[in-house]
């Protein structure tokens, strides 16, 4: 997916057009330039050939972000309701399983958001900008390492503390990788729709002054 997202937009900044102020053009230049680009002499072509390459990264990201989420849920559903038949292929002792489902139940809360930040992570990698996951990357570092130090020293500490910390942080970073991910595809891939154009010299005015 990532191959596939980085030659999408590729291809959308290598056929975004100059802009040619055609009125400055003379009448041969402009007939020449009308051959040569039919299109970009009537429409505006850097939004005819920009936006839709852009949507399609968009559109390659929800389906990657669908995908992901359907996947996770299906996987967050069989550790809800069948956590212990999944610690019974690896123990048969019962607190092991009563232990290891009880972290499956817990833990698998953070499945969809796992994906949802996994694809977002690809999508700055197809874009050629990694900061921003790793922005998001770390934030999840330090809003889980530093309080399990803290929560460690406790006398009243329990395992399940680190989960539940563990889960908030995923929740956390999946939203600011999400949030980086919005921002980053408006900066990118959006262009102003009140965008000054050059003026367009219709082919029969020539004509006339010919």
């Amino acid at each position: 997916m990532t191959i596939h997202l980085e030659m999408l937009i590729a291809d959308s900044r290598s056929q975004q057009p100059k802009a040619i102020d055609t009125a400055t053009l003379s009448k041969s230049d402009y007939k020449h330039h009308e051959r040569s680009h039919p299109r970009i002499g009537h429409q505006t072509s850097h939004r005819a050939l920009s936006l839709p390459r852009g949507e399609r990264v968009r559109t390659t990201f929800y389906s990657g972000a669908s995908l992901s989420s359907v996947l996770m849920l299906a996987m967050t559903l069989l550790c809800q309701f069948q956590g212990p038949g999944l610690i019974r292929l690896f123990s048969h002792d019962p607190a092991v399983m009563g232990f290891g489902s009880e972290y499956l139940r817990i833990i698998s809360w953070n499945f969809v958001a796992s994906g949802l930040a996994f694809v977002a992570s690809s999508m700055f990698q197809a874009m050629g900008h990694t900061l921003p996951s790793l922005v998001s990357s770390s934030s999840r570092l330090v809003l889980f390492a530093a309080p399990a130090l803290v929560f460690s020293a406790r006398s009243d500490f329990q395992i399940r503390q680190v989960w539940y910390l563990s889960l908030a942080s995923v929740f956390v970073q999946a939203t600011l990788a999400l949030l980086l991910l919005r921002r980053e595809f408006k900066r990118r891939l959006d262009f102003p729709a009140d965008a000054p154009m050059p003026p367009v010299v219709e082919a029969n005015t020539l004509s006339a002054e010919a």
